[in-house]
């Protein structure tokens, strides 16, 4: 899935997951988690959780956010036309559309080839995704799909489905580091 480095941090070698983030959708919240994980300031806190963020890419979706992602975090935040590039460039993938685009947007993603079996991470961000929906449209091993729910009952603390270790440590990273 991702690469390893290794970096200095309080004088000890640590071992990083290098991660490429990417994001279909660009709303409110694939904003603020892309700036999240962009932002230099959680450098610190992604190392500390074992993470290094490589790149960012995000649709064009909703022109003004990614245009604004783009614009302050140029070093790392790349925008395409379309999601299948996102898929290229990408290793963990946040699905963030609206409900009613999941479908197609899976089913035109499918069709492509697009999706990695062995490469690719979906976390689902849309509020009425299902992880055995997610498994069935994109073909990738239920390992691999998660869903983080956002619903004001788990807001403050989000919830996911399943629990994994790469993608606990993501969802903690963004949550804890934009509290």
């Amino acid at each position: 899935m991702s690469t390893s480095k290794k970096l200095k941090v309080n004088s000890d070698d640590v071992k990083l997951q290098t991660i490429r983030a990417g994001f279909i959708g660009c709303g409110t919240i694939a904003f603020s988690i892309a700036s999240g994980l962009a932002n230099p300031d959680h450098k610190t806190y992604l190392t500390e959780n074992g993470l290094s963020i490589s790149s960012i890419s995000v649709t064009r979706r909703s022109e003004p956010k990614s245009s604004m992602l783009k614009e302050k975090y140029a070093n790392v935040v790349t925008v395409y036309e379309d999601a299948e590039d996102v898929l290229k460039n990408s290793d963990v993938v946040f699905l963030c559309v609206l409900p009613q685009h999941v479908d197609s947007m899976l089913s035109e993603l499918k069709e492509k080839g697009a999706w990695r079996k062995d490469e690719h991470t979906l976390v689902s961000l849309v509020s009425t995704s299902k992880v055995d929906d997610l498994v069935q449209k994109t073909h990738l091993p239920s390992a691999s799909v998660f869903k983080i729910d956002l619903s004001p009952s788990n807001c403050k603390t989000p919830r996911m489905c399943p629990p994994s270790t790469t993608c606990f440590q993501i969802g903690a990273s963004i949550f804890e580091a934009n509290a």
